[in-house]
């Protein structure tokens, strides 16, 4: 066997995966759309009763936003869910070498008993400019988080307090 049919037999066998692997890689190249994205993140995923949990909303995108994110607090069973400051904290942040501009929504969360709560999906609607430059409503969806509940060792059967600093 000569080496040029060794190379033949060899393009030939490999040949259908070539194809695929440029037809996946061309479709990379097209003109990307704009990506927009959202985290939510929960400061801690085991509480006390009445115990502040922080509940971040990051909002992603690799435009700009044209105004402010449209949502509502989501609804918790046994736990107060407030929005202390409505202010939105704005910054960049990079990720695979892309700038994303962020927008920042702080909730708190007061369970009022012990069990395991979820926060449920939470939409969020932002204003960003699509491919040809027309700004468009997306609706963005969370996933839902999880976190538990329980009263300290010890102190199943006595009151206590839960909080970060006490003077007395």
């Amino acid at each position: 066997i000569r080496s040029e049919e060794v190379g033949d037999q060899m393009s030939q066998k490999y040949r259908p995966f070539f194809i695929i692997y440029l037809l996946l890689v061309s479709s990379f190249s097209f003109a990307a759309k704009p990506s927009t994205f959202m985290e939510v993140q929960l400061d801690h995923n085991e509480s006390v009763p009445h115990q502040q949990l922080n509940l971040v909303i990051k909002l992603y995108t690799d435009q700009y936003f044209s105004g402010g994110a449209e949502y509502s607090l989501p609804n918790i069973n046994r736990a107060l869910v407030v929005q202390e400051s409505t202010f939105t904290v704005n910054t960049y942040e990079t990720f695979d070498s892309v700038q994303y501009t962020e927008q920042m929504i702080s909730l708190q969360i007061y369970p009022t008993s012990e069990g395991v709560f979820q926060v449920p999906e939470i939409k969020v609607t932002v204003q960003v400019p699509n491919e040809n430059g027309e700004v468009k409503p997306i609706e963005l969806t969370s996933k839902p988080v999880v976190f538990t509940v329980r009263k300290p060792e010890g102190m199943q059967e006595k009151e206590f307090l839960a909080t970060p600093k006490l003077t007395v």
